[in-house]
């Protein structure tokens, strides 16, 4: 039975009636169409015909890609033991119109917390409106929505945004974590009505 097993695995054997088991021959066009139809599959992927004409500029650039490492091994800007190491990159001088720009920005909007500005974001686009396909019908729900985005968009796990919404964090544990569950899996994964 093992053997079977085995075999019915690495393709030595198969099934003709099953697709996981099938026969490698089924998995490639079958040869004589293979034959008339060739060309148009080239044409239709804009490859040559002569694999030796397609890997040619792929070898010479994987050359230069290693030459390129060998070098920068013996400059000392990188360390290859069990993974690669680079040498962080000095930081480059900042150019004097974006430090002007940051300056009028800093000054105009001054500093600027992710709650306010999610809820001043949200009371112009009404972006929780639209997640949840209407309005939101307690705060409670409101803040489920933020609690959303945030863990989207920071690939926070449900417990971890959960800890950081006390409305959010039960004390006793039969219920932990519900409203974020909801929150991360569901709201976040909504797509507006049309």
């Amino acid at each position: 039975m093992l053997a079977l097993r085995r075999a019915l695995r690495n393709g030595t054997v198969w099934i003709d009636h099953s697709l996981a088991f099938r026969s490698r021959e089924r998995l490639f066009i079958p040869a004589e169409r293979w034959a008339k139809e060739r060309n148009a599959y080239y044409r239709r992927l804009s490859l040559p015909k002569r694999a030796e004409s397609y890997l040619e500029p792929l070898i010479e650039r994987a050359q230069a890609g290693v030459a390129a490492v060998a070098k920068a091994v013996e400059a000392g800007e990188l360390r290859v033991d069990d993974e690669l190491h680079l040498t962080p990159l000095a930081a480059e001088d900042e150019e004097p119109e974006l430090v002007k720009l940051r300056a009028a920005l800093d000054h105009r909007i001054g500093e600027a917390q992710l709650p306010d500005l999610l809820l001043q974001v949200d009371a112009q686009v009404r972006f929780s409106w639209i997640m949840l396909g209407r309005e939101p019908r307690s705060d409670k729900e409101l803040l489920m929505v933020y609690a959303g985005i945030l863990a989207h968009g920071t690939s926070m796990s449900a417990a971890e945004t959960a800890r950081m919404i006390p409305h959010f964090w039960p004390t006793t544990s039969s219920n932990r974590h519900s409203g974020v569950s909801y929150c991360a899996c569901s709201i976040a994964a909504k797509r507006p009505t049309p």
